[in-house]
């Protein structure tokens, strides 16, 4: 089972997948990137970083943003899953944007769609405080822009297809709540 966190950004996701897989029934499915790494990042902990991106037919949901960095250059970025990394017989957690989520339900079907839904103020306040090094803020807002509008549309489509995906949206920001009721839906028990 792949539970996949979904949401703008700032929205929490990988605080939430990192607190997820404290339970020892959850695994973090790591996926590639060409993104720089970022100031406390990991390599083979946090993503897979790569210098460029290698066409693959074991890669899946693969995604390329534009993104403009501190010093107001354009950046072409890929983001990637090898089919490899995922094991079958665990629960692993990974967060995907929208058209990721679309691409791996073409492969994969044993999924839980976990949509993070923060106030907006929330938001705006992790962006003013991020500690995220490096990252121009214009860029971050304007991703921000761009990923709700994509959500918002996602969701519909969902919606308006019938999907039966199994699929959880988290409004609050009690980041214990959040992965108590992630587990619970996911497990079927209380435990936490």
């Amino acid at each position: 089972m792949l539970i996949v966190l979904v949401g703008p950004t700032m929205s929490g996701k990988t605080t939430l997948m990192n607190e997820l897989v404290k339970d020892e029934r959850v695994e973090k499915l790591i996926t590639h990137t060409t993104r720089p790494m970022r100031v406390g990042e990991v390599d083979g902990v946090d993503y897979f970083f790569h210098k460029s991106y290698i066409n693959s037919r074991n890669s899946l949901a693969l995604r390329e943003y534009e993104a403009i960095n501190n010093d107001n250059k354009k950046e072409k970025w890929s983001y990637w899953i090898n089919k490899k990394d995922i094991k079958r017989d665990k629960t692993q957690v990974i967060v995907l944007d929208p058209k990721g989520v679309e691409d791996l339900q073409k492969t994969i079907k044993d999924i839980h769609i976990v949509l993070l839904n923060p106030d907006p103020r929330v938001i705006d306040s992790r962006i003013k405080h991020s500690s995220r090094s490096g990252e121009n803020i214009n860029e971050t807002n304007r991703r921000l822009n761009s990923d709700l509008i994509e959500i918002a549309l996602w969701e519909r489509r969902l919606r308006l297809n019938g999907d039966k995906t199994p699929f959880t949206m988290l409004i609050g920001d009690n980041l214990q709540n959040n992965k108590k009721f992630v587990l619970k839906e996911v497990f079927g028990d209380g435990r936490d």
